[in-house]
């Protein structure tokens, strides 16, 4: 009977997404950029599992401090961890995300007017000017979210960290929250690419803040290392 209401509401999950992320540049554009970024998307995670009928668990937020602002670093295990992250982490934050998905319809130029930092990997020159974007917009009071992975896993597991983030981390001096995402991956596998979820415990588990004052390999290390071991056994 569930996989019967997915493919019902298909068409509703479309139009829900084109709404949003149209409600999003219409804010950005009008100078509402906090509700563009922070309400609507909070609101796009929390309504799209809901419709799908996920329920999603949240260990730790109590350990997030108020006023203050992080770089969130989680794995990156399928396609819900967006909303999961959105929806239940409960900060106003930018995403840091491959330049490449600028080129999805509707969904680049929402991310463009949403200020959103696309990371080219092209040479050092475009990574180091990426950092001062994300930079600037942590001294105007945001948080970042990144996935160090840089790409979705293909078997729920956690592939090796790209120093971008951390790099960014270290030159603001913000501290690093690791977070661990479990049950994605059975929800949606990447194998499956816009294929019909499968019903799994959806969590975040919100790590310890790190501060960015150590060596950029030991960083990251202990922010991999936290994360992983969080991570549903088979994945370990």
């Amino acid at each position: 009977m569930y996989r019967v209401y997915q493919i019902l509401i298909i068409p509703l999950l479309v139009v829900h997404s084109i709404v949003f992320l149209t409600g999003m540049m219409l804010c950005c554009f009008v100078d509402l950029e906090r509700l563009g970024t922070g309400i609507l998307p909070r609101w796009w995670g929390k309504s799209l599992l809901w419709l799908l009928l996920r329920r999603v668990e949240v260990h730790g937020r109590e350990r997030l401090r108020e006023g203050e602002h992080y770089v969130f670093m989680a794995n990156h295990q399928g396609m819900l961890d967006i909303p999961m992250i959105n929806g239940w982490l409960g900060r106003d934050f930018k995403w840091m995300m491959k330049k490449e998905l600028e080129r999805v319809p509707l969904f680049g130029s929402a991310c463009r007017a949403a200020r959103f930092v696309m990371v080219d990997n092209a040479n050092a020159g475009t990574v180091r000017r990426t950092c001062r974007e994300a930079a600037a917009l942590m001294r105007e009071g945001y948080s970042i979210c990144i996935f160090p992975e840089g790409s979705r896993s293909w078997d729920g597991s956690m592939t090796a960290f790209h120093k971008g983030g951390f790099v960014l981390a270290k030159a603001c001096g913000f501290p690093v929250v690791p977070i661990t995402v479990n049950g994605s991956f059975e929800a949606l596998p990447r194998a499956k690419g816009l294929g019909l979820t499968s019903p799994s415990h959806l969590s975040i588990t919100i790590h310890e803040p790190i501060p960015a004052d150590m060596p950029c390999e030991d960083l990251m290390a202990r922010v991999f290392d936290d994360i992983h071991r969080d991570l549903d056994r088979k994945y370990q």
